[in-house]
């Protein structure tokens, strides 16, 4: 997945990979669009109520969460970025959003967001 998302290769949008967000680790994190896109394995398929727990607590700080099992990500890559693609167009659409990379998040709870 990294090497689909990295330099920028994906709109223009940039990832970063293993980012700390609260007690969290996002697999791959864009500032910009204040997306999360996990990449899960087997056994997230069989923790779901941790997943979602998860999912919630990122949500709730106005982030938006995709999650692929790495199955689809290895047989659908082209899927996989179509869904991230669009996730992309649509917070660039936001009034709030600035289009430039790197927005100010400089308080409160997502101040750490935009640390590289």
């Amino acid at each position: 997945m990294w090497e689909l998302l990295r330099g920028r290769r994906l709109s223009g949008a940039k990832f970063r990979r293993q980012h700390p967000i609260g007690p969290f680790v996002a697999d791959f994190f864009c500032a910009e669009a204040r997306l999360v896109v996990e990449a899960d394995g087997g056994p997230h398929r069989r923790d779901r109520a941790r997943d979602d727990a998860r999912s919630h607590w990122l949500e709730s700080l106005g982030l938006t969460v995709l999650r692929f099992f790495n199955r689809d990500i290895l047989e659908h890559p082209e899927d996989v970025l179509h869904r991230i693609g669009v996730q992309l167009v649509a917070a660039r659409s936001w009034p709030n959003l600035d289009p430039d990379p790197e927005p100010a998040l400089d308080s409160g709870p997502l101040a750490a967001l935009d640390e590289d």
